[in-house]
């Protein structure tokens, strides 16, 4: 995985984060967060769709299981994650919580230089 992770290929960059759940929905089974976060954060400057894809699906699954620690990471990253990745991370969170990192997100993205 981790040879996969830093990949050239896209398809296997992808392939790297999103085998790191089995199933998805109620009956997943997930990784430790150690094993899981460092992978996709080597995906976040990825900017092919389908890797940000995986890194929103990746983030929104897991945070079945560890919410709090996802929001965390979510909120640590607001600025770099890809407005894919992070519409599909967010898609599940609660209403106030998912416009409060939007508005977040838009003010951060807003100071960065060009």
């Amino acid at each position: 995985m981790r040879a996969w992770n830093v990949s050239d290929n896209q398809w296997q960059r992808r392939l790297s984060i999103v085998s790191l759940i089995h199933y998805s929905g109620k009956k997943a089974m997930f990784m430790p967060l150690d094993a899981v976060l460092p992978l996709v954060t080597n995906c976040l400057d990825d900017t092919r769709p389908y890797v940000q894809k995986a890194v929103g699906w990746v983030l929104r699954e897991t945070g079945y299981t560890y919410p709090a620690d996802i929001s965390a990471y979510i909120e640590e990253h607001l600025a770099s994650i890809y407005s894919i990745a992070f519409s599909a991370a967010a898609e599940r969170l609660e209403v106030e919580k998912r416009t409060a990192l939007r508005a977040k997100r838009r003010e951060l993205r807003s100071h960065r230089p060009p």
